[in-house]
C-alpha cells in the first residue's frame, strides 16, 4: 500500500478500518481508515477525488444516519463568547443557516457561506465554496463549525482563513475528537463503526491539530477539549450499539460526567480550536 500521511508525509501507517467497517459500506469505494504511525494523524485513503466527492455531496443532503433520524436544528451556543457585537462575521459551511440567523437575532453582524446551492437564500447563506469566495473585506470573526475534517487541503484552507482575518481578528473550528471516549474508553465497537464516517477525510486528536495549526503561521493558538454528549447518549451505545435523536441533558450529572471525561481522562467527543491572528 504506497501511503504517504498528509500530515507529516512520512509512509509508515496502520489500518484500522476497511471500506465495510466505514459508515455506509464507504458508499462501495475501495477506501480505508488509516493511522500514521509517525505523527498519528487518522485519515481516508485513498482520498476521494473530485468526481467522487461531487457524486457523494450531490446526496448528502437525502442520506440518513440512521433509522429514525430527523434533521434538528443546530445552535452552537457558546459562540458569543467569543465574539464582539461589533465584529464583521463569516460562517463557512453554514449549511442551512441555523447559527447564522441565531447569530443574526442577536445583532451579530455574520453571514454565512456552503458549497451546497440547495440552502442559499441571497441574505444569510449564500452559496460558495471557501477556496472559491472571493474575501472582499478583511473579517474581524471567521469560524467553520465541523467542516474542516471534510476539507481536502486543510493547510491552504487554514492559509486562507488567516489571509481573511483582519489584525487581531479571530477564529474559530469546531471537529469531531478522534478521541472520543466511546472509541477511546468504552471502545464501543457499534460506535466505532459509526465513527468512521465517508464524508471525514480527516479524524483529528488534540496532537494532530495542533500539529496541523503549528504549520500556519501568524496565530496565536489554543484547543480546547468539550464533551456534546452526556450520560444517556452514552449509555445508549453501551446498551444498545445505536445513536438516537433524543439527547436529553441530566443537570449536574452530566456536567461533571463531562468534566471527568475532558479534566482527568483527557478524552472528548469534540475539539474547539481558537485561534487570533498576530499584529
Amino acid at each position: 500500500m504506497s501511503f504517504k500521511c498528509n500530515l507529516c508525509e512520512k509512509h509508515n501507517g496502520k489500518v484500522l478500518a476497511n471500506a465495510d467497517q466505514i459508515r455506509f459500506g464507504c458508499y462501495g469505494y475501495d477506501k480505508k481508515i488509516i493511522e500514521c504511525c509517525d505523527c498519528g494523524l487518522v485519515q481516508l485513503y485513498p482520498q476521494w477525488t473530485k468526481k467522487e466527492l461531487e457524486d457523494m455531496y450531490e446526496k448528502y443532503s437525502l442520506k440518513k444516519d440512521f433509522d429514525g433520524y430527523k434533521p434538528v436544528k443546530t445552535i452552537t451556543r457558546y459562540l458569543p463568547t467569543y465574539i464582539s457585537k461589533k465584529d464583521f462575521v463569516l460562517e463557512i459551511g453554514c449549511g442551512r443557516g441555523d447559527n447564522v440567523k441565531w447569530l443574526k437575532g442577536k445583532g451579530y453582524d455574520v453571514i454565512g457561506i456552503d458549497r451546497d446551492p440547495s440552502v442559499q437564500d441571497y441574505n444569510n447563506v449564500l452559496n460558495y465554496e471557501f477556496e472559491e469566495f472571493e474575501i472582499w473585506k478583511q473579517f474581524d470573526f471567521i469560524y467553520a463549525i465541523h467542516v474542516l475534517e471534510h476539507v481536502e487541503e486543510p493547510i491552504s484552507f487554514l492559509n486562507k482563513i488567516v489571509d481573511g482575518l483582519a489584525d487581531g481578528g479571530k477564529c474559530l473550528l469546531e471537529i469531531p475528537n478522534v478521541e472520543d471516549p466511546l472509541l477511546t474508553l468504552y471502545k464501543n465497537k457499534a460506535y466505532e463503526k459509526f465513527a468512521w464516517y465517508p464524508y471525514h477525510i480527516y479524524c483529528y486528536s488534540a496532537k494532530t491539530i495542533k500539529d496541523l495549526m503549528g504549520k500556519i503561521e501568524g496565530l496565536d493558538v489554543k484547543i480546547i477539549r468539550k464533551q456534546r454528549y452526556g450520560v444517556l447518549n452514552h449509555l445508549r451505545w453501551l446498551i444498545k450499539g445505536k445513536p438516537g435523536n433524543i439527547n436529553f441533558h441530566i443537570p449536574f450529572i452530566d456536567d461533571i460526567y463531562k468534566i471527568v471525561l475532558t479534566k482527568v481522562f483527557k478524552v472528548s467527543d469534540t475539539l474547539v480550536v481558537f485561534a487570533q491572528k498576530k499584529y
